[in-house]
């Protein structure tokens, strides 16, 4: 708990603090992955995570989704199922006052980086996304070449993941004034459309498709 205090000590410098939370976050992680207790209550571990500010606690995000791209020899699956999935139902502050558009960003990379537990990954971090936070199919980790492929391609290869995939830009791209247009959305509902055609009569793939060509003119 002493080192939970020490966050809010204003000495502290911001890469001082971030260096701490990550050291903490990688701790937690640890031991959900190796079937043990963290070292801190979880309920201890959650009033941190709520006393933080939206930076911070963007920063910790970010911490989960690097424990699924630094895997050290483990796969990513192993890795969501045993430390990132408990870490997200068990320890992160469920209010929807504390999700931002910080936070939104750094949970929609979490799916792609789970690469074969991506639907799971789209339920766990569903409740943590907010429109106008992501700004291309970067920030989802849908980009680029992988070993297998294009990632898009190899990660999104069945019609229950590009339902979970539709959902995914559904949350985070929104309809209203706080809504912001991936540039590459349609390249996405391309795909969607390519592995999933029945998704094309869902009205969300309707509304991101209008959204997507209104884009162009813009």
């Amino acid at each position: 708990m002493e080192l939970i205090e020490r966050t809010s000590e204003p000495k502290l410098s911001a890469w001082s603090r971030k260096r701490f939370l990550s050291n903490f976050a990688w701790t937690v992680l640890r031991a959900f992955f190796h079937g043990r207790e963290p070292i801190t209550e979880v309920a201890e571990v959650q009033q941190l995570l709520r006393r933080l500010d939206e930076e911070m606690r963007g920063w910790c995000a970010t911490e989960l989704w690097r424990c699924l791209v630094n895997h050290g020899g483990h796969s990513p699956e192993e890795l969501f199922e045993k430390a990132v999935a408990p870490f997200l139902e068990q320890v992160w502050p469920k209010e929807r006052t504390l999700v931002s558009r910080s936070v939104s960003h750094f949970m929609a990379r979490i799916p792609a980086a789970s690469r074969g537990e991506f639907v799971a990954a789209v339920d766990a971090v569903a409740r943590y996304l907010v429109p106008g936070s992501v700004t291309s199919r970067h920030d989802y980790g849908l980009y680029g070449e992988g070993d297998d492929g294009p990632v898009l391609e190899f990660i999104v290869d069945t019609e229950e993941k590009a339902e979970a995939l539709l959902r995914l830009l559904d949350l985070t791209v929104g309809a209203g004034d706080d809504a912001t247009i991936p540039w590459d959305l349609d390249e996405l509902l391309a795909w969607i459309r390519q592995v999933a055609p029945r998704l094309v009569e869902r009205s969300e793939f309707a509304q991101l498709t209008t959204m997507a060509q209104r884009s162009r003119f813009q």
